[in-house]
């Protein structure tokens, strides 16, 4: 029989646990609260007759590309992890920089854990908090986006740049 620590869910409940369905009901609330009180905020802004700049192809690309960088960061840059400690615990080393970690606790912190511990999961608050910040203020959010999308930019250059140089090396 394996022993597990007090705080660690077992690895072996399913996602369809009820203790684990808890957790993720509770996360799913917090997104569902704060995407619905932006849509009703912008909702009243337009109502006193402010528009909000239409959708560009670029604002999606932005908007993409500083997502990927943003849940990158939060979920796997070594220098986050104290965001992630009190959710995730470290596993081991991953690509540059970052780490890889596993979700801890149970119900809603687990929940977390595993949001902060998976980028894909994370691209859907992020992406839907940064389509809000372009609505709500489109210069600054721009602004912020741009230097996140620049650096993902650059990581993927960073990986053609070392990738030439060990061809180079053969």
């Amino acid at each position: 029989m394996q022993l597990q620590r007090p705080d660690t869910a077992p690895d072996d409940l399913g996602p369809h646990d009820p203790e684990r369905l808890a957790g993720y009901r509770a996360v799913a609330a917090v997104y569902v609260v704060a995407a619905g009180a932006a849509a009703v905020a912008l909702h009243r802004r337009r109502a006193d007759g402010a528009t909000p700049p239409a959708t560009q192809w670029s604002d999606i690309a932005l908007v993409g590309l500083s997502t990927y960088k943003l849940s990158r960061l939060l979920t796997k840059q070594t220098v986050t992890s104290p965001l992630r400690a009190p959710f995730a615990e470290f596993v081991d080393h991953g690509g540059p920089g970052e780490v890889n970690v596993r979700p801890v606790g149970r119900g809603w912190r687990r929940s977390v854990g595993e949001l902060l511990s998976c980028p894909f999961c994370l691209d859907v608050w992020i992406a839907s908090a940064s389509t809000a910040a372009l609505r709500f203020d489109p210069g600054p959010a721009r602004m912020v986006l741009s230097a996140f999308a620049a650096v993902g930019a650059a990581d993927l250059l960073q990986f053609v740049h070392v990738s030439l140089e060990h061809q180079a090396e053969r």
